[in-house]
């Protein structure tokens, strides 16, 4: 950077610059994307932000090619086999299919198991063509951003489809007395969470645009509205910065942390807690409001402990 405003191409007009590269290493078989910036500040600093991703275009090479082909030809069977149990199963619950929650997970799982095998399969596409251009073309830049975003956006897809399907484990355990009591109460206290998380978002993104504007232009954890949300939500975690935003400024910075710690973290949290206590003592004291699935169980066991004479 000293050297580019040695040589003029820096000035007073620039407002940041880029940087993008990709590395291919044989060896291991995956390309390094690269993404550096330097944003220029009014007073003539920089900021530097960097982005560098890992992933493997060529993925069918190597002595476990024709294990990772079975494995996905499996899971394309079963995503198919599974999907069509489903529509069945809707067709014949008709409106009585949408009214279970559970049912639900497993649309979810269905449609982003399908958009990751779609951007997969798009991936590959562009991932080909790319490496294609850029051997034609050895001496221009060639740009791996799009085969990056499909490859960030199939993991995405892939994240939400295994985080749903693990999810589906908690039906399983609905027979413990814990579970069911635990199901009841977020049932119980749905209502007034639902209304506490509206109050909330509405306090949270006051404080965020706050501090985005105060301290954005200074400070790289408030520099994105993104950044500065994501430093909010550890900060209510108890994970903060107090010197730094005494650093940045020293009135406001004491003042917005006070005010945020006392006003979200204190009163709030505890607002929270108190919801959640009281629909667990409603639900402890009324009977009904318990899930009955676990005394099957029980029922179960004792006549299995009857018939073998335990």
């Amino acid at each position: 950077l000293q050297n580019l405003e040695l040589e003029l191409w820096i000035d007073r007009y620039t407002r940041a610059i880029f940087a993008e590269f990709a590395l291919y290493n044989a060896y291991s078989n995956f390309f390094v994307i690269v993404n550096l910036l330097s944003e220029v500040t009014p007073t003539g600093g920089y900021f530097h932000f960097e982005n560098i991703r890992t992933m493997r275009i060529y993925r069918y090479t190597g002595p476990d090619t024709y294990v990772i082909m079975a494995f996905e030809l499996v899971y394309i069977v079963f995503l198919i086999t599974f999907t069509y149990s489903e529509v069945k199963q809707m067709f014949h619950q008709k409106k009585k299919y949408l009214k279970d929650p559970w049912n639900y997970t497993e649309i979810i799982v269905i449609c982003t198991s399908f958009s990751a095998i779609g951007l997969y399969f798009a991936r590959l596409a562009f991932g080909k063509y790319t490496v294609s251009r850029m051997r034609d073309n050895p001496d221009d830049f060639i740009s791996f951003n799009y085969v990056q975003v499909l490859d960030d956006s199939q993991n995405a897809c892939l994240a939400f489809a295994v985080f749903f399907a693990f999810l589906k484990s908690l039906k399983l355990l609905r027979f413990n007395r814990r579970m069911g009591l635990l199901t009841s109460t977020v049932k119980a206290c749905a209502a007034p969470l639902a209304s506490f998380f509206v109050m909330f978002l509405i306090v949270y993104l006051a404080y965020v645009q706050f501090a985005f504007i105060s301290f954005g232009s200074t400070d790289q954890n408030y520099g994105s509205f993104a950044s500065c949300m994501s430093t909010m939500l550890s900060m209510t975690l108890g994970g903060f910065d107090f010197e730094g935003l005494e650093n940045n400024n020293r009135l406001l910075g004491p003042i917005f942390f006070f005010s945020y710690m006392v006003f979200v973290f204190t009163i709030l949290v505890n607002v929270f807690i108190a919801i959640i206590n009281e629909a667990l003592e409603e639900v402890s004291s009324d009977a009904e409001k318990q899930a009955n699935d676990y005394e099957i169980i029980d029922y179960m066991m004792h006549k299995f402990k009857e018939q073998i004479g335990i």
